[in-house]
């Protein structure tokens, strides 16, 4: 039976609100990777406000007290110590932290560390600015219901197990140019991002179009069973048949084949043995 359809709308309101300028901090110890980095965010200076760049965490302490960013791209091994051990003398940071390292393998502990995202050196361009608008739109949550800053917070991948299943929803309710349609979460094979719309394919076969972004399903689906493998893909845990490791990509029950991005493969091997493995 569909449930808790509430939780569905809060997305409609994170539209309404205005776009937070973000006080944004740069961890890394290498200089031509902090200046990368920066000329790539002059692309977002509408919504992000470089404030300073430490190449040390006794630097970054520092920063992170005196500046209370809203942002830190941290880097994981620096000169005096990593980005985990910097996080851990930081109890009292809320901000929301990118790690940002040319090593696949912390995928797994930087988002047991909370952290938003994760982005592999060279930083892509594309893979950038899906992580800014990930950040936005759980900023815009966070300000408009700041009441529940810890609930939401807590919801990243690989924290979603700790909470209630019922608090997921069961069902969405999808506008479409037929009007609305109720769609049970355990008949979608995979979510498809098409520009500002993203297309729902289900186990009938059928699609359905939908004016919501793929962020959103990504935020308001279980993350025990739905994980976002691409920028283009949220892909349904049960839906997969095979795991096509040399070419990094899926095959779902239906014989769709889907890539999965190098960056999220860490992270997402770990999701499948929380599932049990594909079968």
């Amino acid at each position: 039976m569909c449930i808790n359809m509430h939780f569905l709308f809060l997305s409609t309101q994170l539209r309404t609100v205005l776009k937070p300028r973000l006080r944004t901090l740069i961890i890394d110890d290498q200089p031509e990777n902090s200046e990368h980095l920066q000329k790539l965010l002059k692309a977002f200076s509408q919504t992000v406000h470089i404030e300073g760049i430490a190449d040390t965490t006794a630097r970054a302490r520092d920063l992170i007290t005196r500046h209370k960013p809203d942002l830190l791209f941290l880097d994981v091994e620096l000169g005096d110590g990593t980005g985990f051990e910097l996080l851990e003398q930081l109890p009292g940071f809320n901000g929301h932290t990118v790690f940002v390292t040319a090593y696949e393998k912390y995928a797994v502990r930087a988002f047991r560390a909370n952290a938003i995202d994760y982005l592999l050196k060279p930083v892509d361009p594309a893979e950038l600015s899906d992580t800014i608008d990930k950040v936005l739109s759980r900023q815009r949550h966070i300000e408009t219901n700041a009441d529940t800053k810890t609930t939401y917070l807590s919801a990243v991948r690989f924290a979603g197990r700790l909470r209630s299943t019922n608090d997921w929803p069961k069902c969405l309710m999808i506008s479409s140019h037929d009007g609305m349609e109720m769609v049970d979460t355990t008949q979608i094979l995979f979510i498809e991002a098409d520009n500002t719309y993203s297309t729902l394919h289900l186990k009938t076969g059928k699609k359905l179009t939908s004016s919501r972004p793929l962020l959103e399903y990504e935020d308001m689906l279980n993350p025990v069973d739905f994980f976002r493998i691409h920028r283009s893909y949220l892909v349904h845990a049960p839906a997969i048949k095979k795991i096509h490791s040399k070419s990094s990509a899926i095959e779902l029950k239906n014989g769709v084949i889907l890539p999965v991005s190098r960056r999220k493969m860490p992270a997402f091997n770990q999701f499948l043995r929380g599932n049990g493995g594909v079968g």
